[in-house]
């Protein structure tokens, strides 16, 4: 068993690694797929924190050239935040991926991480900053035309 671990710390370090020289070179697809190959190898160590940061930093990475990729990593992190019990964190992470796709006009995929991130902050009682992303919720609808579930959001909120 410590030679299996031995084994997969010492291939984490070396994609890390690889991943620092991919990001001095500005080869951002390559440094971001390095660190999801790390995370791969965190989570079979089972080392499930580590390979959470590891898929988040790789997200920050991705965004810059291929914006897919950037969400499938952050949606990666987010569950394991959730198997982990760690909601404020994959709160935080879901506001995140909704003021991407707010500031790019994608309103409806928008409207959906922000209830995702207010769902999770109210299971923190971060009650301020969940009402905050019922808000930007509500404002992607009025964006789309859909008033009616504007004003859903908008009680719902006065209502909490």
């Amino acid at each position: 068993k410590e030679a299996a671990f031995l084994r997969l710390d010492t291939a984490a370090f070396y994609f890390y690694l690889s991943s620092v020289s991919f990001r001095c070179c500005s080869r951002w697809v390559d440094a971001g797929q390095s660190l999801i190959r790390c995370a791969e190898v965190h989570l079979k160590a089972k080392m499930s924190m580590e390979a959470a940061v590891l898929y988040t930093e790789s997200s920050e990475i991705l965004m810059k050239v291929d914006r897919e990729e950037a969400k499938r990593s952050c949606k990666k992190a987010v569950a394991i935040y959730c198997d982990m019990g760690r909601f404020d964190v994959a709160g935080r992470m879901e506001r995140k991926m909704a003021q991407t796709e707010f500031h790019m006009g994608h309103w409806e995929e928008a409207s959906q991480h922000y209830r995702k991130a207010a769902n999770f902050l109210a299971g923190e009682m971060m009650l301020d900053q969940s009402d905050a992303c019922i808000e930007k919720s509500a404002e992607c609808y009025i964006n789309m035309h859909e008033l009616l579930d504007a004003q859903r959001m908008f009680v719902m909120m006065a209502e909490g």
